[in-house]
Order: C-alpha cells, then structure tokens, then sequence
C-alpha cells in the first residue's frame, strides 16, 4: 500500500507540472493563431485573384495558412496553382518561406 501512494505522489507532481505549463501553451497557441490571421489577410489581399480556391476570403485563407502549417499537401496544392507560367516570383516565395519560419517558431 506504501508504494502505491509513492506512485501516486509522482502522478501528483506531474499533474502539478502540466497544470503549470497549460498557461505558457495557451500563450504560444494565441500568438500562432494571431501570426495564422496577419498572414491569411496578408494572403486574401495579394492572392485572392489568383487562386480563389484557396485564398478567396479570410475564412478559405486562414484553413490555407493552417495547412501550410501542419505540412498537409501544401507545396503541391496551395502554392503551385500561385505560380504563373511555371516561373519562381519572389513574392510567393517569400510569403510562405517567411510564414513557415515565423510559425515554426513558434
């Protein structure tokens, strides 16, 4: 019985640890969902006339951004229907290369 409650001390400290750090993950989530919804109106604005699908309005943006995030299909999907006449522009590249970096820091 004595090592039974040993046990449970340790499951006591780690739900005292977990307790303590839902608030710093709390944190981290809202700055990512405020970085997610600068670049998804980022993304409206200057794609929105080029794939419609994907970047039609703030809602079908911040899903794109959300996929771009999770790595779900998104290189061949999402950003090559962005490409015109198969050549590199700048300013796609940077946007995603940017938004990748920026949210996988966090």
């Amino acid at each position: 019985m004595v090592r039974m409650m040993q046990s449970f001390k340790s499951l006591h400290k780690l739900i005292v640890g977990i307790q303590s750090s839902v608030p710093s993950v709390c944190n981290a989530a809202a700055i990512l969902i405020s970085v997610a919804c600068v670049y998804a109106v980022i993304g409206t604005h200057l794609f929105k006339t080029r794939s419609e699908e994907y970047f039609g309005n703030f809602g079908r943006s911040l899903f794109t951004m959300f996929q771009v995030l999770t790595g779900d299909s998104w290189a061949s999907g999402v950003s090559r229907s962005l490409f015109q006449d198969d050549q590199l522009e700048a300013q796609v590249a940077i946007f995603f290369i940017s938004y990748i970096l920026v949210a996988g820091v966090m």
